[in-house]
């Protein structure tokens, strides 16, 4: 469950921060691949500290489960940026 909470927090900052679309002059999409922006490597990613908390429910589902780790990954990205602003 700890890599699945990493991966995705990395995955959100992949999507928020590396990722874009990017047009040249005559509108030319340059950012089409994976190839042709950055990823996301260790040295870009904040320690993580995973906090697993469990809530005995009938209701629960594998939709809230996924829906709580991207809520976490919006969360933590939020703060990344909030931090990186006071070092400016």
């Amino acid at each position: 469950m700890e890599g699945q909470i990493h991966g995705g927090v990395v995955q959100g900052i992949g999507w928020a921060l590396f990722e874009g679309m990017i047009y040249d002059e005559q509108g030319q999409l340059l950012t089409a691949t994976l190839m042709d922006y950055a990823l996301p490597q260790s040295r870009d990613v904040p320690p993580i500290t995973p906090l697993l908390v469990e809530v005995p429910s009938e209701l629960s589902s594998l939709s809230d489960l996924l829906n709580r780790l991207l809520e976490g990954s919006l969360m933590m990205l939020l703060t990344l940026v909030h931090q990186f602003q006071q070092f400016r």
